[in-house]
Order: structure tokens, then C-alpha cells, then sequence
């Protein structure tokens, strides 16, 4: 049986978060008798896929006010919708690391975007392709609001669609860890104010060596600052 666990839940924004492992026999079993993603033959998927695949399942299962057999849809640009719910809108997110995995899954009456990423060093060198020069002189080369900024834009990306360009569009300002942690931070989004939810996640809390990393989710309901 798969080794899964929630690690963190909001109500506002709806999301879960789940960790853990799963054995390849279990993961094959699993993978050939799914029927969360019906347009998807999962079972010829890398193993890797098939991973974050089980993990979301697991995830969509904890939410009670989903139907437990709630089908994932997806569209041309491989956006995720939930078919025949009350909440239909429906983003995740994963990291995967070896036979480990993280999943993130936040629902909606409205369009919803969720993200997750490891706080990694090369954040710093492609940190000009999702930063604007206000964004890059304030931020210099602290990881914490380069991780953090990134998955605010790219929950955001997901929420509004591929029409949003992340250094034009959203403006993230960061102020320190403990805030973003109490209130979220405070991001631009198309010339209005939002507070986005956010969380970091360290390698103790998890238990996982070397894998701090931040969660963030938005939406066109994003709290105003």
C-alpha cells in the first residue's frame, strides 16, 4: 500500500498537500486499475509519472467534499478540471525525488492555480527569464523570495491561463519568511493588489534531506491587500 500522508491543509484557499512513497509493485498495480484519469493510459507513463499521477489521486481523496470516484480532466494545453463537481476548477502540483514524492492539489468554484519548487541554486541564473528589474534588484540572490516569487507566477499562470506574461503581468513583493507565512504576500497581478497564500517547507519538517521548498496558490479571488 502506498506510504502517504497529509502534510498540510488549507480551507482558503481549498488545498491539501501530501507526502510519501509507494513501492513499484504498488505503483503498477495502482497505475493499471486507476480510474482518476481515465484520458490518460498512466500505466505506460516512466515511473516517475506514474508517481505524481498516484500521489494526486491519493490527494483528491482526502477532500471530503469531493466525490471519491471525481474524474481529472484535461484540456489542449493539459489543464486539469474535475468533471461533474461542485468545485470543477482544479490545479496541482508536484516534486518528485527518487522513490519520493510531494503532491499539491487546491479546488475551486473559481479558476485556482497551485504550485510547488525546491529551493534550487539555479533559480539565481534563470531568475532574469521570471523576474522584472524591480523584482531582481530587491531580491538579489535570496533563494527564499526567488522560490517563493516563482511559484506565486506560476500559480497565478495557471489560474489565468498562457495568456499571462510573468515578468509584465505579476509583481511580487517580498518581505521575509514569517509574513508570507501569516498573511501571504503581497503580488500585482494585472495593476491590482492580491495577497497570494503562501508556505515554505523545510527538509526537517518533511523529513526529506536537501528539500526545503515553497507552496503558493492564487486565484482571480486572491485575498486584496
Amino acid at each position: 500500500m502506498p506510504n502517504f500522508r497529509v502534510i498540510l491543509e488549507s480551507l482558503a484557499p481549498r488545498l491539501i498537500v501530501v507526502q510519501g512513497t509507494i513501492s513499484p509493485e504498488d505503483l503498477n498495480s495502482w497505475s493499471e486499475n486507476q480510474t482518476r484519469f481515465p484520458t490518460r493510459k498512466v500505466n505506460e507513463f516512466s515511473e516517475h509519472r506514474q508517481r505524481e499521477h498516484c500521489i494526486i489521486d491519493f490527494a483528491l481523496h482526502q477532500f471530503n467534499e469531493l466525490p471519491k470516484d471525481a474524474i481529472v480532466e484535461f484540456d489542449g494545453h493539459g489543464k486539469p478540471s474535475l468533471s461533474g463537481c461542485e468545485h470543477p476548477f482544479v490545479s496541482i502540483s508536484h516534486c518528485t525525488v527518487g522513490t519520493q514524492c510531494i503532491g499539491v492539489v487546491a479546488i475551486g468554484k473559481a479558476p485556482i492555480g497551485c504550485d510547488i519548487e525546491r529551493m534550487r541554486p539555479q533559480l539565481n541564473q534563470i531568475a532574469p527569464r521570471f523576474l522584472n528589474e524591480t523584482e531582481l534588484a530587491d531580491f538579489g540572490e535570496n533563494l527564499d523570495a526567488l522560490c517563493a516569487s516563482w511559484t506565486i507566477k506560476e500559480a497565478f499562470f495557471k489560474a489565468k491561463g498562457t495568456q499571462l506574461d510573468f515578468r509584465q503581468d505579476v509583481s511580487v513583493r517580498w518581505t521575509d519568511t514569517q509574513q508570507a507565512h501569516d498573511i501571504g504576500i503581497e503580488t500585482m497581478l494585472f495593476n491590482t493588489v492580491r495577497r497570494c497564500w503562501t508556505r515554505k517547507l523545510t527538509a526537517r519538517q518533511i523529513g526529506w534531506e536537501d528539500l526545503d521548498c515553497w507552496i503558493a496558490c492564487g486565484s482571480d479571488h486572491s485575498t486584496s491587500a
